[in-house]
């Protein structure tokens, strides 16, 4: 298999101190894709294999009849926490014999294999041996579970037979755990997606994968093209600015982006292809780069199904969406092609949308434990946009709940990008490393204000186009076994960037004045280490240091009256971070974290020869996590962030103004719970006070509260037609308390529900999707400040708020082939 190291365990491990490349997480129940560090200094780890609960008949190919065709089909089956069978990662056999060992296997249910009384995934081998009918040719056999032992890893003495039903896997060496990155902190999740029989609620985008993610929160106040708003820890990173993002290895925020820092847009993200990611709370990893303030979220691709698989929905306000993805029988997960377009009227003026996006992955071996990977994609769309409207025209009746003052804005943004990747995996060591190109396009008009700068109109238009070309690397070894693990990595990254600013005329959209043409080049050059350290049987230590420098080139060609001006700065910035973790008991750890971040400055905003002012972010965090019965994992924590000096980003200008220093307390309780046949739950809740040190005042736009919670259910309602009848549920809830705004105003509160529920049939599925349950008027970002929107013109600052997506319902149908 080429995604995963997987690790032999033997049933005495429990009761001996395996090497530290071989043990796994608890902490962490899903794999990640780069999830192959080792957990250095673990204590013994309690184990309970997997037990096969339902295996279904299986009868003998009518297509092989007469061919006399016998012998067995071995697979690899990778099981969900739920005890379902989430991928059949290798088949191997006659081709004839495959597709119904193939079919049989996914209807199988084992109980969920336990690591410390926490579900976990885990990859098992079943051998199918099918044997030819004796009778006539329209007689049918059943093929039955091998006798045939499964072949032997280098641990065990005597791998075990392919297990009856009631009977466990893992007396030997056919149960494998997926080994993980280490935490960093208590607050460090990993979450395995599952969009396999429901659809994404309608029009979203990969960003839809957050709604389930602990503490963070989105919203999108200007249009279905634009990047999200996220708020993460107590922070409102706005389009990026706080949270560091990346996609299959590539980084996604756009640095010195003309509309705001660290500009984020996820649109080219096909939900279906996520298939796990990692949210990291706190700048707690040497890996971690620029943008990691509040935290970082890393998205894994790859497709779960085999074969082709196409989802036609269709829904209200005009939705229409298609997808088809094919991923070929004998590969892992990560190689697949995927590719979808979808577009909607909007839920009201000036909020039709549409996209393409097309990605393609391949993961091959190269041999002596080489392997390789290639990701490109494309994407491209555009929106409309309503804007804002004022809130007292809103209650006076002036204008309604959806309406808009300029019907002109909007925008269009592309993303095209390739990444080259490999990997070499030894017994004490693993290298990696990968180059990538992208070509970046974003266009924005917005007006916010109306004609409140200038009579002849505030319409803005941003314009930015931007060539990446990147690489890291990094390289793990085993110094000391089971005490001493030493990672060494680099980062590079070099941006060119042609960027404009214009107002339009009002009435006839045409530029009347350039505010900026800007031409910048930026490079960003990282190295770090990274040291786990078994200081104790119970107590380990992982951290290290990180080292940045940045090189800005900037040419403003409106400065000094159109002359033009060229300028050039540089600076750097050394990073520590460190984590304790304590092993009290088997379900029971201890973590205290601290860590230093930064964020890279707007490069116009830099002058001649100036040491680069990067905004320096010092953050620390106690939590723990605990298993109190199997299947239930709790994890509270406690956090400090300060802020040397923040950026406010202001709506009405489309851009970020240094605020001062800022201070976040807070805190953060998440319950996680997987019951066997299918039951999945999670719940977390958010508390920050965000204030400025100096005044003691709430930092404007910042909830203080932030909630979530989600429900899945998927389980099998019996045989129809000798095929198995799924059923799938999910509810998803997303909240927000109410947020301090600018002037002593406060937000509104927000609650949304969003569900889904479908059926699905000998590869065919049904769905139907709906969001915002409730049907709420809910106001989705809220501002204060002065505008003139004709009968509405003010000097003095007023509530401005735009309109959060109504109740919507959409129908999918899931076809594979």
């Amino acid at each position: 298999m080429h995604r995963y190291l997987c690790i032999g365990l033997v049933w005495a491990w429990a009761s001996a101190s395996a090497p530290a490349w071989a043990q796994s997480d608890s902490t962490s129940n899903t794999p990640s894709e780069t999830s192959d560090e080792t957990s250095n200094g673990a204590a013994e780890e309690a184990v309970v294999p997997p037990r096969l609960l339902h295996l279904p008949e299986v009868e003998y190919p009518a297509a092989a009849l007469g061919t006399g065709a016998e012998g067995a089909v071995r697979l690899e089956l990778l099981l969900s926490k739920t005890g379902t069978v989430a991928q059949i990662l290798a088949a191997e056999g006659p081709e004839v014999l495959k597709a119904p060992a193939v079919a049989a296997a996914r209807q199988m249910r084992f109980s969920p294999a336990l690591l410390n009384g926490m579900p976990i995934e885990v990859q098992v081998p079943y051998t199918f041996r099918f044997v030819a009918p004796a009778q006539s040719p329209d007689d049918s056999a059943i093929a039955s579970p091998s006798s045939e032992a499964a072949e032997p890893l280098p641990a065990p003495a005597a791998p075990p037979l392919d297990i009856p039903v009631g009977e466990e896997h893992g007396r030997g060496a056919d149960v494998f755990i997926l080994s993980r990155r280490p935490a960093r902190s208590a607050t460090d999740f990993r979450i395995r997606l599952d969009l396999d029989n429901l659809a994404p609620p309608a029009g979203t985008s990969g960003a839809a994968a957050l709604r389930v993610a602990p503490g963070v929160y989105i919203s999108q106040h200007s249009g279905q093209g634009k990047g999200h708003q996220i708020f993460l820890r107590g922070f409102d990173a706005v389009h990026g600015q706080d949270v560091a993002v990346s996609a299959g290895g590539i980084p996604i925020n756009d640095v010195s982006n003309i509309h705001a820092q660290g500009y984020i847009d996820l649109h080219f993200l096909i939900p279906e292809v996520i298939s796990q990611m990692r949210v990291l709370e706190g700048p707690f990893d040497p890996a971690q780069g620029d943008f990691a303030v509040a935290g970082s979220i890393e998205f894994d691709l790859g497709l779960p199904k085999t074969g082709v698989w196409s989802r036609f929905s269709v829904g209200q306000f005009g939705l229409l969406r298609g997808l088809v993805a094919w991923r070929p029988e004998d590969s892992s997960e990560d190689t697949f092609v995927a590719a979808e377009l979808s577009q909607g009227d909007g839920f009201g003026p000036a909020r039709a949308w549409g996209r393409a996006n097309v990605m393609g992955q391949w993961s091959f071996p190269i041999g002596a434990g080489l392997e390789g990977s290639i990701l490109a994609s494309s994407y491209a769309g555009r929106f409309d946009s309503a804007g804002a409207l004022r809130l007292d025209d809103f209650e006076a009746g002036r204008v309604g709940f959806f309406d808009t003052y300029d019907g002109l804005q909007g925008g269009s943004s592309g993303r095209h990008q390739v990444r080259m990747r490999l990997r070499s995996e030894s017994e004490n060591s693993r290298t990696e490393a990968s180059v990538f190109a992208v070509l970046r396009s974003f266009r924005l008009r917005s007006n916010f204000t109306g004609t409140f700068v200038d009579e002849r109109g505030d319409r803005i238009e941003q314009e930015q186009g931007t060539l990446v070309l990147g690489g890291t690397a990094e390289h793990r070894t085993r110094l000391i076994d089971g005490v001493l693990d030493l990672g060494v990595g680099v980062s590079v990254r070099h941006d060119e960037i042609e960027q404009s600013q214009a107002r339009l005329l009002d009435a006839t959209n045409e530029p009347y004045l350039d505010e900026a043409d800007n031409k910048l080049g930026i490079t960003d050059i990282g190295l770090y280490g990274d040291v786990n350290l078994r200081l104790t049987s119970w107590l380990q230590a992982r951290g290290g240091l990180r080292i940045e420098a940045l090189s800005y080139r900037i040419d403003e060609r409106l400065a000094n009256e159109g002359a033009g001006e060229r300028r050039e700065a540089f600076g750097y910035h050394l990073a520590p971070r460190i984590t304790l973790d304590a092993r009290f008991t088997d379900t029971f750890r201890a973590f205290a974290s601290y860590g230093n971040g930064f964020r890279s400055p707007q490069a116009v905003s830099l002058q001649q020869g100036e040491q680069t002012p990067l905004t320096v972010v010092n953050a620390g965090e106690l939590g723990t996590r605990y298993i109190p019965v199997p299947g239930l994992e709790l994890v509270a924590a406690g956090f400090i962030t300060h802020v040397e000096e923040d950026l406010l980003f202001d709506h009405a200008t489309g851009s970020a103004l240094f605020s001062g220093p800022t201070l976040r307390l807070g805190g953060i309780a998440r319950a996680e719970v997987v019951v066997a046949w299918g039951l999945h739950a999670s719940a977390s809740v958010t508390y920050t006070r965000a204030t400025k040190p100096d005044t003691d005042d709430q930092v404007p736009f910042v909830p203080p509260l932030v909630v979530q919670g989600d429900v899945h259910y998927d389980a099998e309602l019996g045989s129809v037609l000798g095929s198995s009848l799924g059923f799938s549920a999910r509810l998803t809830a997303v909240g927000l308390g109410q947020r301090p705004l600018p002037f002593s105003e406060t937000g509104q509160a927000i609650l949304l529900l969003e569900g889904a529920i479908g059926v699905h049939w000998h590869g065919v599925g049904l769905s139907v999707e709906a969001f915002n349950l409730t049907d709420a008027d809910w106001r989705d970002s809220e501002f204060v400040y002065s505008s003139n929107f004709g009968d509405s013109a003010s000097n003095v600052p007023a509530r401005h708020f735009t309109a959060g997506r109504p109740f919507t319902l959409q129908s999918t149908l899931s076809v594979e082939l």
